[in-house]
């Protein structure tokens, strides 16, 4: 992460410019802050661009296709103009080093985190498919490895699959990273999903052994590996080279699809630090710099107060010590409720034949405020210790740290439910203007003043309300 030079404008739209947090030869990703206080990572254009209509029109494709894409495993977009003179798009910040750093500073990835990124990556090609998208540039630097699990980034070169759509792609051009695309996008020929599969795997061999598969003395020489499906797997242990040797099929309708690789790969087991501890170390080094950061902005007493709020004399009583789920009631979300995957909190359908870890996953026992008695926090049930808390905008499970910022994150008032007394709505102790509100899958605290900042202000009253019901995992 790099500070503003003196040149840098300080804005771009609705948004506050903090810090540079990487750049490539088409634009920049800057660290920036909403109206609400959210960080966003907000890719600018690089000005001599702005002027290619050619690329102004892919870059009005790449907003459009991220908009499509919603998951636990991709960075959602919550703002864009691509019609502004510098264009730009804001995804959510998400604290973490691509792959391709941790790699290089951390070393490749153990059998175990290998096959949990594999599975990550799997479900993000299985959104991103479903929204009728190919990705094309699938590798180490483009996936970010959170705290929670890896996110898919920069659609910056997505392919519609509707041929009908025309294509934006110059004639001659090689769009994609040469050792990481497939054998038919390094022929130009034209692409199917099974495309994203082979980088894929790919990307799982570098995690593994620190370098693409295809790897040459030249880029001809590795472009020649790719065409001839050469995959170099000698140092890839075999629980992912089983995994990913299908992948390298060198006819596309002989490798697996995302849903079958989660198949192949099985149940992964849940866990609240996905990757070995130097990873981990990584992300937390992130964090305690964007932390520091903020207590240095000039703009620092602009921001809500961190720690300690007044107790709202509107809180209803909740049951403290017993166990409860907690259901979505905005309608056409039937059977939905809050659970966690992993460290992601997330709405699901739960049903009397669901299995019992996701039952577990939906069900939390109620507890006096960390931070204040008067207020309540919400352990999980199958993992004591781990609470609910806002980190980033983002609703989130962790195991309780110690520390009083930890403590007011996952403190929260309960009040009469926005839409029916006999419900409850939840705001944050440290951001009472604040209520969590689920967006389809998703979780976030979202400011009652602007409900406009998660996607929509549509249904907001039933986002941000639940019912409170007997636990699935007693």
């Amino acid at each position: 992460m790099r500070p503003l030079a003196a040149s840098d404008t300080r804005e771009i739209g609705r948004y506050r410019l903090l810090a540079e947090l990487g750049r490539g030869g088409m634009g920049r990703v800057l660290l920036a802050s909403g109206l609400d206080g959210r960080l966003v990572a907000l890719k600018q254009v690089l000005t001599p661009l702005t002027h290619d209509e050619g690329f102004r029109a892919r870059f009005r494709l790449e907003v459009t296709a991220s908009r499509k894409v919603s998951g636990a495993y991709t960075a959602a977009v919550v703002d864009a103009d691509p019609e502004a003179t510098t264009p730009w798009l804001a995804s959510v910040f998400t604290p973490g080093p691509t792959l391709q750093h941790a790699i290089e500073v951390a070393g490749p990835l153990p059998p175990e985190a290998a096959l949990r990124l594999a599975a990550g990556l799997a479900t993000a090609l299985t959104e991103i498919h479903g929204a009728g998208l190919i990705h094309r540039d699938l590798k180490p630097s483009n996936v970010l490895l959170a705290g929670d699990g890896p996110r898919v980034i920069d659609f910056g070169i997505v392919r519609v699959l509707d041929p009908a759509s025309g294509g934006l792609t110059r004639t001659g051009w090689l769009i994609g990273t040469p050792e990481y695309m497939s054998p038919e996008q390094a022929d130009g020929h034209a692409l199917t999903p099974a495309s994203d599969v082979f980088s894929l795997a790919a990307v799982i061999a570098a995690a593994c052994s620190g370098r693409s598969p295809f790897a040459g003395a030249s880029l001809q020489r590795g472009l020649a590996n790719v065409i001839n499906g050469k995959a170099d797997l000698s140092s890839i242990p075999w629980p992912v080279r089983r995994i990913i040797q299908p992948c390298f099929a060198t006819d596309p309708a002989k490798r697996p699809t995302p849903a079958g690789l989660l198949e192949m790969i099985g149940h992964v087991a849940p866990s609240l630090q996905p990757w070995p501890a130097p990873v981990h170390h990584l992300i937390q080094a992130q964090r305690d710099e964007v932390i520091q950061l903020l207590d240095e902005s000039p703009d620092r007493q602009l921001a809500p107060t961190r720690i300690g709020s007044p107790f709202a004399p509107d809180d209803i009583d909740l049951p403290i010590g017993q166990a409860r789920s907690f259901q979505v009631v905005t309608p056409g979300f039937d059977n939905r409720y809050l659970r966690h995957q992993g460290s992601l909190a997330r709405t699901d359908p739960v049903e009397p034949g669901s299995d019992t870890l996701l039952k577990e996953d939906a069900t939390f026992v109620i507890r006096r405020g960390l931070a204040d008695d008067n207020c309540y926090s919400f352990e999980s049930r199958n993992y004591p210790g781990a609470y609910l808390r806002h980190s980033y905008f983002r609703l989130r499970l962790d195991a309780r740290d110690g520390t009083a910022l930890f403590d007011a994150d996952a403190t929260f008032h309960a009040q009469p439910g926005r839409l029916g007394t006999e419900n409850v709505s939840l705001a944050p102790y440290n951001f009472p203007d604040h209520l969590i509100r689920h967006y389809y899958a998703e979780v976030w605290i979202a400011s009652t003043g602007q409900p406009h900042t998660i996607h929509t202000p549509a249904n907001y009253d039933a986002d941000v309300t639940w019912h409170v019901t007997p636990p699935w995992a007693p």
